[in-house]
């Protein structure tokens, strides 16, 4: 590779594009092991690099973030990540307005090291199976893919997806008070062995099923909307701890699932495992770059508007 303020990783079926657009020696293949990942981001460092572009789904780059976050000198490091990829294909790419046109790749790769960082928080998700701790969670990545989908159909632009999130929102809502629930949320001190992971808390992350992230304290469930949806969704003990006041936000250390693991952020759907338990709480904030523009700011500006600590 040569030598860089900015460097390029990638993998799977989307290296052979980034090594067209990028240049084949700007771009390196990424690890699988989470362990590999984080020597490889430490070697960028090392190199002086500053900004490292992830081109790819929201896997390779939870992949990234989660290495990143496991180990205390990559988080000091002050190494910046740029999700990159072709529109629709990144969830968090498109959420900061940074879906890549091919013909402008090796000219933003030169401007990146000077572009401003946007602090956007995560999720730290354990899971007592690998792929749930690397893929994600039913609830919120499958609104996630639906409103792919939808936008996918509808073609309009990002003012359709964010009505489009909203109302797969309380669609979901809906459906879940008048059926059963194969999930079930729990707080837990239990010790389990977890794998751990991160992904990047966009707005619908941040709102997954309820729970907000409000900070650098604990997670908050500010919305019940009926007990007979806590009754459905919530194990007796926690029932007993919201009470009456179910509309009233409540704050946990922790939200423990039981789950199916069959969502993944990229909207591939893997085997469900019925015995997954899946613990979601608020993460560290990860330095997010984009390029600049109108289209990016404004996406920025209704994500900002919409983000729990702007309410």
């Amino acid at each position: 590779m040569v030598e860089t303020s900015v460097a390029v990783l990638s993998g799977g079926f989307f290296l052979d594009d980034a090594r067209a657009h990028f240049g084949a020696e700007r771009v390196s293949l990424l690890a699988d092991d989470l362990q590999e990942v984080a020597a490889q981001l430490g070697e960028l460092v090392e190199q002086g690099v500053q900004v490292a572009v992830i081109y790819g789904d929201d896997v390779l780059l939870g992949r990234v973030v989660s290495a990143c976050l496991r180990e205390v000198e990559l988080a000091a490091s002050g190494l910046r990540l740029w999700p990159c990829a072709p529109a629709g294909v990144s969830t968090v790419a498109d959420a900061i307005g940074a879906a890549l046109k091919p013909g402008r790749a090796a000219r933003l790769l030169e401007q990146a090291a000077g572009w401003q960082a946007e602090m956007v928080p995560t999720l730290k998700v354990s899971a007592s199976t690998e792929a749930g701790a690397l893929y994600g969670f039913s609830f919120g990545a499958g609104w996630v893919y639906r409103a792919q989908q939808a936008r996918k159909q509808s073609q309009q632009g990002a003012s359709e997806l964010v009505s489009a999130m909203v109302g797969l929102a309380s669609d979901t809502l809906r459906e879940t008070q008048g059926t059963d629930v194969a999930a079930r949320m729990r707080v837990d001190q239990s010790v389990v062995e977890m794998h751990q992971g991160s992904v990047v808390a966009t707005t619908l992350g941040r709102t997954w099923f309820g729970l907000r992230h409000g900070g650098p304290g604990p997670a908050v469930w500010p919305h019940i909307p009926t007990r007979a949806l806590v009754r459905q969704g919530l194990k007796p003990e926690l029932l007993e701890a919201v009470g009456e006041g179910a509309g009233k936000p409540r704050e946990l250390g922790s939200l423990v699932l039981d789950a199916p693991a069959g969502w993944t952020l990229d909207g591939a759907l893997h085997a469900p495992d019925p015995g997954c338990a899946l613990r979601v709480s608020p993460g560290p904030k990860v330095a997010l770059v984009r390029p600049p523009g109108r289209i990016g700011k404004w996406v920025s500006r209704v994500l900002d508007a919409t983000a729990p600590d702007a309410r």
